[in-house]
């Protein structure tokens, strides 16, 4: 079931946890009458978004219970997509609105969660604003230059070339839950250094993707691989 409504794009956290979960939860949503997959969009928007807000509070325990909502939302995200497959409702008004709910989801988990850690280590706000511009837009990046890349060049990046997404969206949510579920396990202020350092790490292994993609296809396009 799961490898049926799944897609080739799947990142290793999608084949190999998300899946298993969210294909059951869109079997019995079928079931129960659910047909509309942009409804389910806007409902896991809306949850991803409220997943992200016990990071305002800036207590280990509270991020370590956004880090599994964060997860939580995670999995189900893929509802949509998987009753559109199952039910022959593709669209490609489906397609726009749920990536840009994950964008909104993505910009709002990444910048509270590393609202949370540098409010809890007490950072100068100058360093607080540069760090946090840093972590969101790597976690954009990843996805746009993927749109981009099926804007301009008609064919998915990710099985593309010969460098492979490490910096994939259900990875870096999936590591954000983990690094946040570690801070109530460790004693302040070193929980909230391992959330920091686990936001700048997602970064840059995010940026070091969209480089080495982009000398990748370059490369592709030097040898007449692309238009």
């Amino acid at each position: 079931m799961a490898s049926r409504l799944g897609k080739p794009t799947d990142g290793v956290v999608s084949r190999t946890i998300n899946r298993r979960v969210s294909t059951r939860v869109t079997r019995m949503l079928v079931r129960l009458g659910v047909r509309d997959p942009n409804k389910v969009t806007l409902a896991t928007g809306i949850l991803g978004v409220l997943a992200a807000l016990p990071y305002l509070l800036v207590n280990p325990l509270w991020t370590a219970v956004a880090g599994l909502l964060v997860q939580l939302a995670s999995i189900l995200d893929g509802v949509d997509g998987e009753i559109a497959r199952m039910l022959g409702r593709k669209s490609g008004f489906g397609a726009y609105l749920d990536a840009t709910t994950d964008r909104i989801v993505d910009a709002t988990s990444f910048t509270l969660a590393t609202y949370a850690a540098v409010k809890g280590l007490g950072l100068d706000a100058g360093l607080a604003v540069l760090i946090t511009g840093f972590v969101v837009s790597a976690a954009l990046m990843v996805s746009y230059v993927h749109a981009r890349g099926e804007a301009s060049l008609r064919r998915s990046l990710q099985v593309t070339g010969r460098v492979r997404p490490w910096a994939s969206r259900d990875v870096r949510l999936f590591i954000l839950a983990l690094g946040s579920v570690l801070v109530p396990l460790l004693p302040e202020p070193l929980g909230w250094w391992e959330l920091l350092a686990t936001l700048i790490g997602i970064a840059v292994a995010s940026y070091a993707y969209v480089a080495a993609k982009t000398i990748d296809l370059w490369l592709l396009w030097r040898s007449g691989g692309l238009e």
